[in-house]
């Protein structure tokens, strides 16, 4: 079966443009197959500073489980979305990639 991911920002300490914190990332493994091999990276924006790693490898994703990222940036100026790119490879080694827009409003 395709695998199915949802990703959603979990938990903000960003409220206002000016604020430095971190940005929990949640990505759930929703289908009924593993995820493998799985990274996500957050593209970069004129809207912020990205003061972590960009990337992060996370790895396996069993059926019904999540996984979490933390990134640490400086907003700009006044976003609503954050850009990440997902990139896995699901049960058949299939390589897959997908763009999300995590919803920040400030």
């Amino acid at each position: 079966s395709e695998p199915n991911i949802e990703v959603a920002i979990e938990e903000s300490e960003i409220y206002k443009i000016g604020d430095t914190g971190e940005i929990i990332v949640r990505v759930v493994n929703k289908g009924l197959t593993d995820i493998k091999f799985l990274s996500i990276e957050l593209l970069q924006s004129p809207e912020y500073n990205l003061l972590s790693s960009r990337s992060f490898y996370v790895g396996n994703i069993e059926p019904d489980d999540f996984e979490t990222v933390a990134f640490k940036l400086h907003l700009n100026e006044k976003i609503e979305f954050i850009p990440v790119k997902i990139t896995y490879s699901d049960s058949n080694n299939n390589k897959l990639s997908q763009t999300e827009f995590l919803d920040l409003s400030v």
